[in-house]
């Protein structure tokens, strides 16, 4: 059985290219800041760590958005 699983993961997994696979953005963003807040907060508490982690995935999502659409607004003026 374990080498089942292992072969599994010879194929790489088929991801459309459209605008909803933008989506996978948001659980990436989630688990990244559960596992840097996790090592960072000082006294633990689940709310504490939730409430983190949310505000850590805001601001990367945010972040990014704003990453996105100054780049898009730059590439638009630059190829007028």
């Amino acid at each position: 059985m374990f080498g089942h699983i292992l072969a599994s993961f010879t194929m790489p997994l088929q991801v459309a290219n459209d605008a909803w696979s933008f989506l996978y953005i948001l659980p990436l963003t989630f688990v990244l800041a559960v596992v840097y807040k996790t090592t960072k907060i000082t006294v633990f508490s689940w709310w504490g760590l939730l409430r983190e982690s949310v505000i850590l995935t805001a601001s990367i999502v945010v972040f990014m958005a704003a990453v996105a659409a100054s780049l898009y607004t730059f590439c638009t003026l630059i190829l007028r």
